[in-house]
């Protein structure tokens, strides 16, 4: 009988967030805030070569940097981002508005 071994369920994990944060990480930049990779390094204070890094997967993202991807798509765009939704752990970027209540929330 084949078993899953941890780390092979561990590493296919890590794999399966880190493609899922690439794309929503280049989402929010290219998608919600319209921006090029040089705007946006500007605008959110992180360096252009460390938002790269970030994006192509070769960085991972500090403490810092969510808290400054958190505070910019707040501040200019009235978004909530969950560190599920940097982090790549989610594709939900929003809730569905709830037909109980009738009042859409993010």
């Amino acid at each position: 009988m084949a078993g899953y071994l941890q780390s092979e369920m561990q590493k296919h994990y890590r794999e399966n967030c880190g493609t899922q944060r690439k794309r929503n990480l280049i989402h929010l930049r290219e998608d919600i805030a319209d921006m090029s990779l040089t705007s946006f390094a500007a605008d959110i204070g992180i360096a252009k070569g460390n938002i790269s890094a970030i994006e192509s997967g070769e960085r991972d993202l500090s403490v810092g940097n969510i808290q400054s991807y958190k505070t910019y798509f707040k501040e200019y765009h009235d978004l909530d981002i969950s560190v599920d939704y940097l982090m790549g752990y989610t594709c939900l970027l929003y809730t569905s508005p709830s037909p109980r209540d009738g009042l859409l929330s993010r």
